[in-house]
This record gives structure tokens, sequence and C-alpha cells, in this order.
């Protein structure tokens, strides 16, 4: 299967750093007559309100390879200027955090629940520029737990989601989290890569031509224009057979309901290591 790489712009690190913020040592001589001062703290605050550029968010998709989930947070770590700061707080699995803007000069990290701002990430977390926007998928890839970029909205990046046609609405679904899980994938569903039908059995293509030979699967992205309302999509093994039976025998289906002139993400993940599907929609942009 031919795959578009969407985006895996990861990882793109800020300047912040927290090595200037060792107090000094006390003053005073020591002697029992002579009070020491008390050393001048140079902890920072916190950034102000027009220090936070763009719009970000964290979408939580991570399943350990116990089969566990978890809650995760995204902070921003002390740099030059500013103290560390909690962007997002108990993103649950399966959600996505609201959104937040990333403080100029300042990296975001995720980390569990509860943890300290230089305790170890579990990623870093790449973040678009003041004029974009920008989803987080955080997954496992490769065995470790990593932060895939999402361009909601980007002038510069080719990945970003083009406007849906006049009075349809976008669906852009994406399964990138069961590649991971390959061989349970393939044992209970055939693969982690899928034919899209439309509940009838007719298969349903891709609104851009050029990508009319792409299947749902890895990096590669399912893109449709839809009528305002509800609609089934299914899923089928790929890559199937004659093209009259690709579509027919669905291994999971789900509904999407479509907003005239606004697009969506359909994220299929796997909730228990390769054994279910589920979906999460999330609004692009919005």
């Amino acid at each position: 299967m031919r795959t578009n790489t969407i985006l895996i712009a990861m990882l793109a690190l800020g300047c912040g750093k927290k090595g200037d913020d060792h107090p000094g040592p006390a003053t005073g001589s020591g002697n029992a007559n002579t009070p020491s001062v008390a050393p001048p703290s140079d902890e920072k605050g916190p950034p102000p309100k027009e220090a936070y550029k763009g719009k970000n968010r964290l979408l939580n998709l991570l399943v350990g390879t116990d089969g566990k989930t978890a809650p995760y947070e995204v902070w921003v770590r002390r740099g030059f200027k500013w103290g560390p700061v909690k962007l997002a707080d108990n993103v649950p699995f399966g959600k996505a955090s609201t959104w937040f803007g990333i403080p100029e000069h300042m990296s975001p990290v995720v980390l569990p629940v509860g943890a300290k701002a230089d305790d170890k990430e579990l990623s870093a977390m790449a973040y678009g520029k003041p004029d974009e926007v920008v989803t987080g998928l955080m997954m496992m890839s490769g065995g470790a737990p990593t932060v895939v970029t999402m361009y909601d909205v980007s002038k510069e990046m080719p990945q970003a989601p083009k406007p849906s046609a006049a009075g349809t609405g976008g669906v852009i679904v994406f399964a990138y989290q069961l590649r991971e899980y390959e061989k349970a994938m393939t044992d209970t569903f055939g693969g982690s890569a899928f034919n899209v039908g439309d509940g009838t059995g007719a298969c349903r293509s891709q609104r851009d031509p050029k990508m009319s030979s792409l299947a749902l699967g890895g990096t590669s992205a399912f893109e449709l224009d839809l009528p305002p309302g509800k609609h089934k999509i299914t899923l089928h093994k790929w890559p199937g057979g004659p093209d009259a039976e690709k579509c027919k025998t669905a291994v999971f289906e789900f509904e999407v309901d479509v907003v005239a002139d606004k697009s969506q993400w359909v994220f299929v993940y796997t909730p228990d290591l390769g054994k279910t599907l589920a979906t999460v929609a999330l609004p692009i942009g919005e």
C-alpha cells in the first residue's frame, strides 16, 4: 500500500532551559553573633498572558505495553524568563484537552498526572507557529510514548487539511495509532489498513482523485466530503478481493455527524492492544 505521509513533524522543541535557576550562596560570616542573610530567590513567575502564542491541544490515545491507560498533563518547564507552568491538566484516555497557547521560548512536554515540572517527560510535544492550529496525537510508536503532530490549520504545512467543498462537511479518518499493534490487528481485523465503505457494500472514494489508490492505514488518511447529516462509514480488510467484493464484509463500522462547511478528524484507535476498535471525532481547528 502506498502511503501519504501526513506529518510526522515531531519533537520540534523551543529553547526553554533550566540551567540558570540555582540559588546563590547565603551571605554573612557564619558567626553566631552575626545573623546570616537568606539567599535571594531567583524563582521566576509564570508567563504573562501576552506570552502565550498559537492554538494547540493534546489527544490522549496512549495505551501502555501492559495495556493500561492513564490521564496525562502538558507542561512547559522553566525558561530564561519565566517559571514552569501547566498548560493542560488531567487529559483522559480517548479525549482531547482544551486549546492552549505556548509561552514564547518554552517547550511543552507530556508528564503523568501529579508529576513535577522537572520530572522526566513521557514525550516532548511539537507545537505550531502563532498562526497555526495543532493537534498533538499521543500514542505508542516504536515501543515508546510519542506525540505525533497533526496540523489542523497551517499556511505552510502541506498536510494541513483542505476545506471541504461548498455545502459539504469534511471528514478525515486517521488510524495511525493502530500500526503499533499490527500482529493483534491482523489476528482480529485482518491488519491495520482498511478499505473504506459506506455500509451498502460499496466502497467510498477519496475526495482527492490523486489519492484514490490509497487505503486507510498508517500515515495515510482517508478524506471525504459528505453532505450534512449522519453517515455510516465501514472498514474492510485490505487489500481485499476483486473490486466488487472489497467493501462487502465490514470488520468495523461507525457513524459520523456531518455539518456543512465544517471539517472533523475521526481517529480510529484501539483501547486494548488490538482487541477492539473505537473512534473519537474532533472538530478541525475549533
